[in-house]
C-alpha cells in the first residue's frame, strides 16, 4: 500500500477510488445523462404506493404541458411543438423519457429549490405565480423596485435619470383606482383638489366657475407690474417716458425699467370691454354701474331717511333747512358728492355734516346731512354719490 502527499498527472486509470476529502472536477463525463435518467425514474414513495412507471411519467408530462401552455400564454417561446410532435399530451401510455433536449441539457423538476447565496439563468424565466424579493429588485442594473419606492438609477452619471413610464405613448395611465387618469391624447383628470405650492402656468385657457381664497379673510392679488422683465401694459394712452405698442397692450416705462401689465375682459368680439392698469385706472366700455336708490317718496315725509346703496336721489321739502341720509357706508374719508335737479332759488346746495360708520357697535350712527343755509321755498330734489 503506497502513501503519497501529491500526484500530478495528465491522464489516470482508476477501477475504484475512495476520496476522504474534496473532490474537485470541471467536468464529470456521463453525469447530465445519469441525472436526466434519474429524473424519469419512479421515486420511492412511487414504488412504495405501487405507482406504475407510465403512470409516472403520464402526470409529468400532463404537467409540463400545462408549465408550457402558461408560458406561451404569457407571450414567451417554448419547444412544446417538440413534444406535441412525438406522443400527446393526454396519452397515458405514451413511455418517451420526460426528458427529450440535448445530451448535454438537464431538465429538473422539483416542488422547491433553495439557493443560499447567488442564482443566475443566462435566458429567460417565468413565474406562474407569486416572486418575492427581500430587499430590492433590479432590472438592467438601472432600476431599483424596493420596498415602497421605485428609483431609475444610470451607471453613468452623464445619463440623465429620466424614469419612463408607458414611453410607447398609448393607452391611459391610471393611479390610486382612477382619483388621477392620464390619456394619450394629454389631458389629465383629477378626481379631487390640487395642491400648487409653487408657480401654476397654464399656456392656453383657464377655465373656472369660481375663484375664492385659499383663506377667507386674505385678499386675491393679481400682479400687473415688475421689475424684473415681465409683459406689461397699459390702459388707456401711455404715460410720460412710456412706449406702448400698436395694439396698446405693452408700455415698458424708461425709469428703472418697469414693466407694466393690464388686466382685460373680453367681450363677444374678443375686444376688451374692460381693462384695469398697473396703475390703478379703469375703462370700461359700457360705463361704469353702481348701485342706486330713490328716496325721494319718502324724504318728503321725514327729515330723517336710510339708504344701503352708495348713490341716489332724495328732496328737500319746502320749508326746511335740510336732510339726513343714514348711512354705513360713510367713514372718515368718504368723500360725498351733491348735485340739485333743477332751480334751488338762487340757494347753494351743499353738504352741511358727515359722521362715519362705527362697526363696533351695533347701530347705525353713518350718515350725512345736506341743505341750505335758509329754508328753501319749494321741494328741491338732488342727487348723492358716496366715494370711498
Amino acid at each position: 500500500m503506497a502513501e503519497l502527499e501529491h500526484i500530478k498527472a495528465q491522464t489516470a486509470q482508476l477501477v475504484d477510488a475512495t476520496i476522504s476529502g474534496t473532490l474537485y472536477a470541471t467536468r464529470i463525463e456521463g453525469l447530465d445523462d445519469q441525472l436526466a435518467e434519474a429524473l424519469n425514474q419512479a421515486s420511492f414513495l412511487d414504488k412504495l404506493l405501487g405507482k406504475k412507471q407510465e403512470a409516472t411519467q403520464s402526470a409529468q408530462l400532463r404537467s409540463l404541458a400545462s408549465v408550457f401552455s402558461t408560458v406561451e400564454s404569457a407571450g414567451y417561446a417554448t419547444n412544446s411543438a417538440d413534444y406535441a410532435n412525438s406522443a400527446g399530451w393526454a396519452d397515458a401510455s405514451y413511455t418517451q423519457s420526460l426528458f427529450s433536449g440535448p445530451a448535454s441539457d438537464v431538465s429538473l423538476t422539483a416542488s422547491s429549490v433553495f439557493i443560499n447565496n447567488y442564482f443566475s439563468v443566462n435566458g429567460s424565466g417565468y413565474v406562474a405565480q407569486q416572486l418575492g424579493v427581500g430587499e430590492q429588485l433590479l432590472v438592467g442594473n438601472t432600476m431599483a423596485i424596493g420596498h415602497n419606492f421605485i428609483e431609475y438609477q444610470p451607471i453613468d452619471p452623464q445619463t440623465p435619470r429620466v424614469l419612463h413610464i408607458q414611453p410607447s405613448g398609448k393607452g391611459t395611465l391610471s393611479l390610486m383606482a382612477g382619483l388621477m387618469t392620464l390619456h394619450e391624447n394629454g389631458q389629465v383628470l383629477i378626481d379631487g383638489d390640487l395642491a400648487v405650492t409653487g408657480k401654476l402656468e397654464v399656456g392656453d385657457t383657464l377655465l373656472t366657475n369660481l375663484i375664492a381664497p385659499t383663506t377667507f379673510g386674505d385678499s386675491i392679488q393679481i400682479k400687473l407690474a415688475t421689475t424684473s422683465g415681465t409683459i406689461s401694459g397699459e390702459v388707456a394712452g401711455a404715460a410720460t417716458g412710456s412706449a406702448t405698442t400698436a395694439a396698446g397692450q405693452t408700455n415698458i416705462t424708461n425709469s428703472a425699467n418697469i414693466i407694466e401689465s393690464r388686466l382685460e375682459i373680453f367681450g363677444i368680439t374678443n375686444t376688451p370691454t374692460a381693462t384695469i392698469s398697473a396703475q390703478g385706472r379703469a375703462s370700461f366700455e359700457g360705463g361704469l354701474n353702481i348701485g342706486t336708490q330713490d328716496l325721494t317718496p319718502i324724504s318728503t315725509m321725514s327729515a330723517t331717511v336710510a339708504s344701503q346703496q352708495p348713490s341716489g336721489k332724495a328732496t328737500i321739502r319746502q320749508g326746511t333747512l335740510g336732510i339726513t341720509i343714514k348711512s354705513a357706508l360713510i367713514t372718515r374719508d368718504s368723500l360725498i358728492y351733491v348735485s340739485p335737479i333743477g332751480s334751488t332759488g338762487n340757494q347753494v346746495l351743499y353738504v352741511k355734516s358727515q359722521t362715519a360708520e362705527d362697526p363696533q357697535t351695533l347701530e347705525q350712527e353713518g350718515g350725512f346731512s345736506v341743505g341750505f343755509d335758509v329754508p328753501i321755498s319749494r321741494n328741491a330734489t338732488f342727487n348723492w354719490w358716496i366715494v370711498n
